[in-house]
């Protein structure tokens, strides 16, 4: 699980392809985890710095990295059986 500049989604489908396709996150995760995962990739995109990677008000990194903690073990209970959840911050 990993934030970039410019993704709205911070988890990859291209490692868990099969033969039935992609991952339908939407449908194993639910709609409120999926907003709230979207939610914090957006804030990396809005408040932290290109370059440096700081962040700027009203962002704060130790609060976007606290939630990314608490988002990846939303997700290891809900899916951790089947998928490897790994936050990189």
């Amino acid at each position: 699980m990993q934030a970039d500049y410019g993704m709205s989604w911070p988890l990859s489908d291209a490692c868990w392809l099969g033969s039935w396709g992609t991952v339908d996150w939407r449908g194993l995760l639910g709609d409120e985890l999926v907003a709230d995962l979207e939610a914090w990739c957006d804030e990396f995109t809005r408040y932290s710095d290109y370059e440096t990677g700081d962040f700027f008000p009203p962002g704060s990194k130790p609060e976007w990295e606290k939630r990314g903690e608490q988002l990846a073990q939303r997700l290891h209970e809900l899916v951790g059986d089947k998928f490897d959840i790994e936050l990189q911050i």
